[in-house]
């Protein structure tokens, strides 16, 4: 029987929308204050959902983890996870295109993939090189985007008993509020990648 687990938590963003710097040369002589306006970030929500599986390749758990600015968080947004999703190879990830949302579903447009396994990616740091250098979603903050999907990558394959193999897709989207951006990888027992083990999804939402 398939087992569901929901953790919430909550993460203060570090924005600021303005900040003094001193006097500037010309202001300081005149006694002046300079204020610099300092950009905003953008509201951000994650959203991670890890999927297990047993020998046979049936799900028998699953944990959702909802991060970041919860005022835009909604339930409906972990079904966006799973649907939508274009899986053809050949898409052009030098050109990344949106997929736009139609009302009722969600469709995204494929914009990279990479691979490895445990020899090589058992690191957060490793997974954080491999998502910097690949595609980032478009409009969503590259650290953040890649602070968030290498996170929740590597604390998900953390430490395996054996040499496991990976495959990482990622995926962009966009509606009428909201960028989208998304990864799936994929934990599998073989080197032919046929045996899956664990699964783990990351959503990353910012508002437009």
């Amino acid at each position: 029987m398939k087992k569901i687990l929901t953790v919430v938590t909550s993460l203060a963003l570090a924005a600021s929308s303005f900040s003094t710097v001193g006097f500037a040369s010309s202001a300081s002589a005149k006694g002046k204050p300079v204020i610099e306006e300092q950009k905003e970030e953008p509201k951000t929500v994650n959203y991670t959902v890890v999927t297990e599986y047993d020998e046979n390749g049936i799900a028998i758990s699953e944990t959702t983890i909802t991060e970041g600015d919860m005022e835009i968080a909604s339930d409906s947004d972990v079904e966006l996870l799973s649907s939508g999703l274009d899986l053809e190879e050949g898409s052009a990830i030098d050109d990344p295109q949106y997929a736009y949302v139609d009302p009722g579903s969600m469709n995204y447009y494929f914009i990279d993939s990479f691979t490895g396994s445990s020899t090589f990616l058992d690191k957060l740091s490793e997974w954080s090189a491999r998502f910097a250098a690949a595609t980032i979603p478009a409009m969503l903050t590259k650290s953040t985007w890649v602070a968030g999907a290498s996170s929740a990558t590597f604390e998900t394959f953390y430490n395996p008993s054996a040499t496991r193999y990976y495959k990482t897709n990622i995926y962009q989207a966009k509606d009428t509020y909201w960028y989208y951006g998304k990864h799936i990888s994929y934990q599998y027992s073989d080197s032919a990648r046929t045996n899956l083990t664990k699964k783990v999804e990351f959503l990353s939402k910012t508002a437009r």
